[in-house]
């Protein structure tokens, strides 16, 4: 090689290394972080820039100020922007929630599913807004899994399109028909059936999040409690006379109407063998916590195997489908008492229909189970489990590989539980860490280039820091300081690793 090739190859490591340095300017940084957040482009007739440019305005401070700008203020159980006409501030929200959307496997299917079915008394974003909230409202971030309020979006510029159309006729709300609401027979005189007019959720643009109004519908054969007896425990019938629509059965996300109803795999009801909430379950690894099934070891799943060595089901005694099942099934018996019911039966609105209730619709809706039984089971089919006390366990090695062994009762103690763990903070850190500088580190691969393991590391310190005050938007400004952020082309330490 002559000397002209060797000072080519040493001008160009010479640049490589300059270049992995954090070299963007004050204003690159700030122009990079403004339409990171906003999905608008920098104005550079703003002050901030102006100041920036100037040196005399930090450019990550510049930043947080872009983030100040999206605050909710507080007002009685709603969070609303502290100007809801600032198309900057309004940008912001829109954007982040929308990436928020994108965290959750199921969630934009059923958004989609929603719309056109017109099934939108609740908010179909909602596991989306939670964490919204949190960044914008700046709580704490574990409270997506701590809290037992439903909520929905606040939003403005809503068109007069919002009537439903049922058998080519207009309402400005979706009328439901609920009953027969005693047996026996199909009674079909007024007062055996009701109709409810369920308020659409606000269309538009998105300026804020309030707590989701209560919305109870009568339930059809709601018997008081000294009329149930020990054989009607798995039928409809229960002491419960009403039902409400947008209630959070606890555990934030995860007791989320939308949420559960979005991951149900079927409206069967459940029977603790081979219909549980096992894609909820698996979602919610995956949405919440970044990791991917199955996540044991061969010998962390003897106890399960021993358990139902008597089962027929395949997956019970199979040791590799029992990895991830000994995770799964345990999860999901903590939501055992939820169930889907019909408003009313088919029948029974068409017989509505023909004696000229022309809107009689009927729908499916999830139904919260009294517990009738605390002991457990392990058959192959219970008919009695939605009736069982929501025992369950949280079992699965974390993404250092640490065992995570916690026995739980219900939504709330299982939310509780996940919060404690570093998994749902370090997720978080990984998912706004690809979000704010384009690179995409699985946290829960324990090895890997130089590269990798470097970011793999401050992912991973990020993620702690989350965890102790909570805040997002703490973790947004930390991450806008580090070199990932901050260097041009991070991608060519890749480069040069192949070299």
């Amino acid at each position: 090689m002559n000397i002209w090739g060797i000072l080519f190859i040493f001008i160009f490591l010479l640049l490589s290394q300059f270049s992995l340095a954090q070299d963007l300017s004050s204003v690159e940084v700030y122009s990079k972080c403004y339409s990171r957040l906003s999905d608008f482009p920098v104005e550079i007739n703003s002050e901030e820039y102006k100041k920036v440019a100037e040196g005399t305005l930090d450019p990550i401070d510049a930043c947080t100020k872009l983030l100040d700008r999206a605050t909710f203020k507080k007002s009685g159980n709603r969070h609303i922007l502290k100007d809801e006409n600032d198309v900057v501030a309004r940008s912001v929200l829109r954007n982040l929630n929308q990436f928020h959307i994108s965290w959750f496997t199921s969630l934009g299917e059923y958004i989609n599913i929603s719309a056109l079915s017109s099934y939108n008394y609740s908010d179909a974003t909602e596991p989306a807004l939670f964490i919204t909230d949190t960044l914008f409202s700046d709580s704490n971030f574990k409270s997506i899994l701590t809290r037992n309020q439903s909520v929905r979006g606040i939003r403005k510029g809503d068109t007069p399109t919002t009537l439903y159309t049922v058998d080519r006729t207009e309402f400005s709300n979706r009328p439901l028909v609920t009953g027969p609401f005693e047996r026996p027979g199909n009674n079909i005189t007024e007062g055996n059936w009701e109709i409810v007019d369920l308020l659409r959720v606000p269309q538009g643009y998105l300026i804020g999040i309030e707590s989701a109004p209560k919305l109870e519908v009568k339930l059809r054969f709601g018997y008081y409690k000294d009329r149930v007896t020990s054989s009607d425990y798995t039928s409809a019938v229960d002491d419960l006379t009403h039902v409400d629509l947008t209630e959070n059965y606890g555990g934030g996300i995860l007791g989320s109407q939308p949420y559960i109803t979005s991951n149900s795999e079927s409206f069967g009801r459940p029977d603790g063998g081979n219909r549980v909430y096992r894609r909820l379950a698996n979602n919610t690894f995956n949405d919440l916590m970044c990791l991917t099934l199955p996540t044991l070891l061969n010998s962390d799943v003897d106890n399960y195997m021993e358990k139902y060595k008597a089962s027929e089901l395949s997956f019970r005694r199979d040791q590799s489908c029992a990895r991830c099942h000994a995770t799964l099934d345990p999860f999901a018996h903590t939501l055992r008492n939820i169930s889907f019911v019909n408003t009313t039966t088919n029948g029974y609105r068409d017989l509505l229909r023909a004696d000229g209730v022309n809107n009689a619709l009927n729908m499916v809706i999830p139904k919260k189970y009294k517990v009738r039984v605390s002991a457990q089971s392990n058959a192959d089919s219970d008919n009695i489990y939605i009736r069982r006390s929501p025992k369950g366990h949280l079992y699965y090695r974390d993404y250092d590989g640490n065992l995570i062994d916690e026995l739980v009762t219900g939504p709330v103690e299982l939310g509780q539980k996940i919060s404690e763990q570093n998994d749902m903070y370090v997720c978080a850190a990984q998912r706004y860490y690809k979000f704010l500088t384009g690179i995409s580190i699985p946290v829960a691969n324990q090895t890997g280039t130089s590269f990798y393991l470097k970011h793999r590391q401050k992912i991973i310190e990020l993620g702690l820091k989350l965890k102790e005050p909570g805040s997002l938007k703490h973790l947004i400004t930390d991450i806008l300081k580090t070199p990932a952020f901050q260097t041009r082309n991070p991608a060519l330490e890749l480069e040069q690793e192949a070299n």
